[in-house]
């Protein structure tokens, strides 16, 4: 746009905000006496139907919304000029911009989490996913306002023409896992963002940390950093627990929905006192430094003391151990036992499933077998919030994920049948899933002890389609699987002179050059077009060998000059 002083009928102050596609102002609209945020696509952009279509179902999502915890749409415009949105304007900073200073008191952490979680139950009861939830994209007042904004994303999820569900995007670190594995999303996925927005607000660091996009899928995929915020002993260890119950890795173990997750803080103030709202927040941004204010157990009767919810916690755990003890006691004179004869290694039997006996049991046989320790509970790494899975270990230290399963050599007897062991590789990576259960991301740490027999093993990367292999493991053998998602597909380099968009069978890929990484494509005959926005357009067809990688050149002045 040639004269930024002027869009439409508001005045321009200032530019505020860039993104890939988009310009954000500043602006006073003088017929209303308003300040007003203008949303608008570049020039260049503003050619492209899909990106202009994008933006007008941006501002359709949120005029479905009104909500205080919203950033608020004024109207949207359709120019020769340009399209943009203008909305609410709102007077501070966002949370990205806050956290570069310090972490928040956890007070006004909740308060900043029960806000945004407010909003977001608005959006969800439209059935708008945000998709996009980071500190950047909320913003608050410096009245103590919560609002949350940016809903490009929803709009681009929402466009049945813009190929967004195997694409990632938003910001890395705040990816839920389903994201990454190109798996479905629902409101889950957003309260896994908004839990690493509100760890980050407890800590002052992101919850995930990468050099590159492949360590922070592994991160995310793998690591629990809640064991690094339970060290911290100014929060409440309720708040942890909320805060790990929306990051968790499992969708089945997360908050479901904002319902569950407002329920769980408001159960939190209930039996805490503490003082956090939008006159405390306005204070916090004034004089951040100066803030203090602490949160303490809400007692019974008597005075409230700052340590309260400290000396509670453990004055509980002494009341658990003692419990657990005498019930220990209790049960072994019950049953005739010397506690003080039993070896606690040497006497761990392995149990069978419930409902399940093996053969000696059902006539009647005591039997009692010696056994390793069961693997760890894993998703790829430890921790309280690990899904139970096999651990990828070196051969010197064979976990046995199943031992269950045996045959018969006579009557009365039974005889473990070994193991053997898998050793999964794949290029360039990938999650790895055996027989339902995750491995992390390869490279794995080593083989891992699976029973004899045929297993299902799942490689999923979200560049690729998802691709599943059948395995036979064979007793004190190891088997090799080594996988490459190369072998699938074919991969396609283009050198562009002078340069152009690139779309391949009418889908929007990249702008080349530059180009990064090459195209991954199906095998087959693909639909290839070059557009430049003065030279032309030109449009031809490649055919796509799987394992192989070709490399193109176009000159479009002289093809279109022909």
């Amino acid at each position: 746009m040639a004269d930024l002083k002027r869009i439409g009928d508001i005045d321009v102050v200032a530019e505020i905000g860039r993104s890939t596609t988009t310009i954000v102002y500043k602006g006073y609209r003088a017929a209303a006496e308003q300040w007003v945020l203008v949303k608008m696509l570049y020039d260049e952009a503003g050619s492209d139907s899909d990106l202009v279509e994008c933006l007008e179902r941006e501002a359709r999502l949120l005029a479905k919304i009104k909500h205080p915890n919203i950033v608020d749409l004024f109207d949207y415009t359709a120019q020769d000029d340009g399209s943009y949105i203008t909305s609410e304007f709102i007077d501070g900073p966002d949370l990205s911009e806050l956290l570069k200073s310090r972490k928040f008191p956890p007070a006004l952490a909740w308060f900043v989490l029960q806000q945004t979680a407010l909003g977001l139950q608005a959006a969800h009861q439209k059935n708008i996913l945000h998709g996009d939830i980071k500190p950047s994209n909320i913003l608050v007042s410096f009245a103590g306002e919560v609002k949350l904004a940016d809903f490009g994303m929803a709009a681009l999820k929402s466009n049945p023409h813009a190929e967004t569900q195997q694409e990632i995007k938003g910001t890395l670190a705040y990816f839920s896992p389903e994201q990454i594995l190109g798996e479905k999303q629902g409101e889950f996925s957003d309260i896994f963002s908004l839990g690493a927005t509100f760890y980050e607000l407890l800590t002052g660091t992101t919850a995930f940390h990468g050099e590159n996009s492949r360590e922070y899928f592994k991160a995310i995929i793998e690591d629990d950093p809640i064991a690094y915020l339970s060290k911290d002993e100014d929060i409440p260890a309720e708040l942890i627990g909320i805060c790990a119950k929306m990051l968790a890795k499992r969708v089945g173990d997360r908050y479901a929905t904002c319902k569950e997750l407002l329920a769980a803080l408001d159960g939190f103030s209930a039996g805490h006192d503490f003082e956090a709202d939008a006159v405390r927040l306005s204070s916090y941004l004034q004089k951040p430094h100066d803030y203090t204010e602490a949160i303490v157990v809400r007692p019974v009767s008597g005075p409230v003391h700052r340590s309260g919810w400290r000396a509670s916690r453990l004055i509980y755990l002494a009341i658990l151990v003692l419990f657990i003890v005498a019930a220990y006691f209790a049960a072994s004179e019950l049953a005739g036992v010397n506690t003080a004869d039993l070896d606690p290694v040497a006497t761990i039997s392995a149990s069978p499933d419930p409902g399940e006996q093996s053969p000696a049991a059902q006539q009647g046989s005591s039997v009692q077998t010696a056994s390793t320790p069961a693997p760890e509970n894993l998703l790829g790494g430890t921790g309280p919030l690990a899904e139970p899975t096999p651990k990828a270990v070196q051969p010197d230290a064979i976990v046995r994920r199943d031992t269950s399963l045996q045959s018969e050599s006579e009557v009365g007897e039974s005889v473990a049948v070994p193991p053997g062991l898998l050793l999964v590789t794949c290029t360039p990576w990938a999650q790895v899933f055996v027989d339902g259960d995750s491995l992390g991301l390869t490279p794995l740490g080593g083989p891992i002890a699976l029973p004899a027999g045929m297993h299902e093993v799942v490689f999923k990367n979200p560049g690729f389609q998802q691709r599943t292999e059948s395995i036979e493991v064979k007793s004190n053998e190891e088997t090799v699987l080594d996988f490459s998602f190369w072998s699938t597909v074919g991969r396609l380099k283009l050198d562009v002179s002078p340069w152009a968009e690139v779309f391949i069978d009418d889908v929007f890929k990249d702008s080349v050059p530059p180009q990064d990484t090459p195209f991954v494509l199906t095998p087959g005959l693909h639909r290839l077009s070059l557009r430049h926005p003065e030279i032309g357009q030109w449009d031809t067809e490649v055919n796509i060998v799987a394992g192989q990688s070709l490399q193109l050149q176009f000159n479009l002045k002289s093809l279109l000059s022909r």
